[in-house]
């Protein structure tokens, strides 16, 4: 049996052995840096106690314990890595159950994700951005910045693109669109889509193709979904972390796909470019 799972059985313990054991359970990052005093200090208890308790776990001193809890600790967040993405940690929590919290939960997004997608859709969405006069990108919030990171890796392989929201022109920007064009709606719930149905008609009416990015299962205004999971709150979470790294995962796929259609003509763009940005002449 485990140390963790002994620990949180209590089976014998004395009721000042159970108090220490809650203290351990609910305080996981901290043993390591707790001496036997400091513990039995924290913990109202005595040497003597923390001791008899490391027995009844069949180890024979606080050392040794230490360093099996931290091992049986480690074992467990690798075999158990499903968190709550909304709430990932508590307020107790320390800065390694924090790390492997978010590490999971970035870990779980791209598999799910990668596990989703359609590589025939993937494909058909990196050839219509390739091919496009101009690039449309529609997104809000956590998810603007995340794309506003794929337009600045499209930039620097010479393909330009816009945010129709930037200046509240988003009709205008839809009624100069064209068939050569190409709008990308980015958006994890879904909630942009309705904001934007008139723009989208009139991106349709002049058959710029729409593709939409979202945990949607279904999007009939767009002539091409690309579905990742919904697993994340629209409200009531700590932050974005599986959304975002699933978006990210996606926009990071479509620029890989587009740079490798043209490795040898964007590898020359994109080095010229990074030259001059750092100080170089070019070529």
């Amino acid at each position: 049996m485990s140390i963790l799972k002994e620990l949180s059985e209590k089976k014998d313990f004395t009721q000042v052995e159970r108090s220490i054991a809650d203290f351990i359970l609910e305080n996981p990052d901290q043993l390591a840096d707790l001496g036997i005093a400091e513990l039995a200090r924290q913990t109202y208890s005595s040497n003597a106690a923390i001791i008899r308790m490391c027995r009844k776990l069949n180890v024979s001193g606080y050392k040794e314990f230490r360093i099996a809890f931290a091992s049986d600790l480690e074992r467990s967040r690798r075999e158990n890595p499903d968190v709550d993405v909304n709430y990932p940690f508590s307020q107790k929590e320390g800065a390694s159950s924090i790390m492997r919290s978010v590490a999971n939960i970035s870990a779980s997004a791209i598999e799910d994700t990668y596990a989703m997608l359609q590589p025939a859709a993937l494909n058909r969405a990196a050839h219509l951005l390739r091919s496009a006069r101009r690039i449309y990108l529609y997104a809000a919030g956590d998810t603007l910045a995340t794309t506003e990171g794929f337009s600045n890796l499209l930039m620097k392989i010479g393909h330009v693109s816009v945010f129709p929201a930037r200046y509240l022109e988003t009709t205008q920007h839809a009624a100069g669109s064209a068939s050569q064009d190409v709008a990308l709606l980015v958006t994890y719930s879904g909630t942009l889509v309705p904001t934007l149905k008139r723009d989208i008609q009139i991106l349709r009416r002049n058959r710029t193709p729409v593709i939409v990015l979202s945990s949607m299962s279904e999007c009939p205004s767009a002539d091409l979904l690309l579905r990742i999971p919904d697993r994340e709150s629209v409200v009531g979470k700590v932050a974005g972390y599986y959304s975002q790294t699933a978006i990210r995962y996606v926009l990071n796929c479509l620029y890989g796909m587009i740079y490798a259609i043209d490795m040898e003509k964007n590898r020359q763009f994109k080095d010229e470019a990074d030259s001059y940005a750092y100080g170089g002449e070019g070529k």
